[in-house]
C-alpha cells in the first residue's frame, strides 16, 4: 500500500501463463488503474513489500521458469521499475518479505532444487547491503505469512517438505538488533 493505493503485479493466469501487468487500485475511490508492465518480464510467486512510498519486488519465477533473486523497486510517481541489486543465493519462490526500519526482512522459500529454507535475510535500502539473521529454529518452509508489531517480527503457518501445512507461529524479537 502506497499513499491509500494498493499495487498488484504479475501471478499466473488460469491458462497457467505468466503475466507481467501491474495494476493499482484505489481503496477510497473504488477504481482500477492499469500501469505500465513489468519491464523485466512475467513474474509469479515472487514477495513484495513497500517502503519510503516505494514498492519493492523479490524473487519469482519467470515465464521461462527460471527461479529470479533480483530485488526490483518500484517508483509510483515516475510508474517505472529499476532493479536496484540481486540477493547473493539462488533464487526463490513462496518467499515472506516485509518492511522493518529502512530494511527489508525476508523469510524462508523453496528454489529450484526443492529446498526450502528456514532462513531470515535483510537487506538495508540505503546501503544495498545483505545480512543472513538468525534463521528460525524450525524446518525449512514456504509459503508462510509475516507481519511486524514495531519490534518484532510474527512468522506464521507454511508448508513443509513433505507438503504439511506447519500450524505454529514463530516471534523474532528486535530482528535487525
Amino acid at each position: 500500500l502506497i499513499n491509500g493505493i494498493a499495487y498488484f503485479s504479475g501471478g499466473r493466469t488460469s491458462s497457467a501463463k505468466s503475466i507481467k501487468e501491474l495494476w493499482a487500485y484505489d481503496i477510497v475511490n473504488d477504481s482500477w488503474q492499469q500501469k505500465n508492465d513489468l519491464p523485466f518480464g512475467a513474474r509469479w510467486r515472487s514477495a513484495s513489500a513497500t517502503q519510503n512510498n516505494k514498492g519493492y519486488l523479490l524473487f519469482g519465477m519467470d515465464e521461462n521458469n527460471r527461479y529470479c533473486n533480483e530485488l526490483f523497486e518500484y517508483d509510483p510517481l515516475a510508474d517505472s521499475w529499476t532493479q536496484v541489486t540481486a540477493f547473493p543465493g539462488i533464487g526463490r519462490i513462496y518467499t515472506s518479505i516485509l518492511s522493518f526500519s529502512n530494511e527489508l526482512v525476508f523469510l524462508a522459500g523453496f528454489d529450484s532444487f526443492a529446498t526450502n529454507y528456514n532462513d531470515m535475510w535483510r537487506i538495508n535500502l540505503s546501503t544495498l547491503n545483505w545480512q543472513q539473521l538468525s534463521s528460525i529454529p524450525a524446518s525449512g518452509r514456504r509459503g508462510g505469512m509475516c507481519f511486524n508489531s514495531g519490534s518484532a517480527i510474527y512468522y506464521t503457518t507454511g508448508v513443509d517438505d513433505t507438503a504439511h501445512r506447519i500450524k505454529e507461529t514463530w516471534k523474532i524479537d528486535n530482528p535487525t538488533g
